[in-house]
């Protein structure tokens, strides 16, 4: 294979439509219109990639395993197509997350979170969490 190598590692680009892998618990259909306008004009398209059940009595180097099989499942979605804007949004267990994005950033491969602001409203005495969407941010 021929690799170019444009600012990232061993990974082909070709002229295509961009991707936003969502690796979270939150499925695009599901994610408030603004969340998904933004993606769409930003990124093209989402694919959604369900987050992993972390076992919490797992150590570090299990976790580390378990993003790096991970990681080669989004970048066999992103396939020879990996272009230089798409990205990973991931949100979910905060060791996974912290991993993963190391790994991918070796990779050069951009990871993104959605930022909110937290609207809190109260029904019946009962505090109800709700959130705006305000933007991806690079991790």
């Amino acid at each position: 294979m021929d690799w170019q190598r444009q600012g990232r590692k061993n990974y082909f680009y070709l002229d295509t439509m961009l991707m936003l892998l969502n690796l979270s618990n939150h499925p695009f259909e599901n994610w408030e219109t603004a969340q998904k306008e933004a993606a769409l004009k930003q990124f093209g398209s989402v694919v959604d990639i369900p987050f992993p059940a972390v076992d919490p009595a797992i150590n570090t180097e299990a976790v580390i395993r378990l993003c790096t099989e991970y990681l080669s499942q989004c970048i066999s979605k992103f396939g020879k197509l990996l272009q230089p804007m798409d990205a990973i949004h991931i949100t979910g267990e905060h060791c996974f997350v912290f991993q993963f994005v190391t790994l991918a950033k070796a990779h050069c491969i951009p990871c993104v979170c959605a930022t909110t602001n937290r609207l809190v409203t109260y029904k019946d005495n009962i505090k109800v969490p709700g959130f705006q969407f305000i933007q991806f941010r690079n991790y």
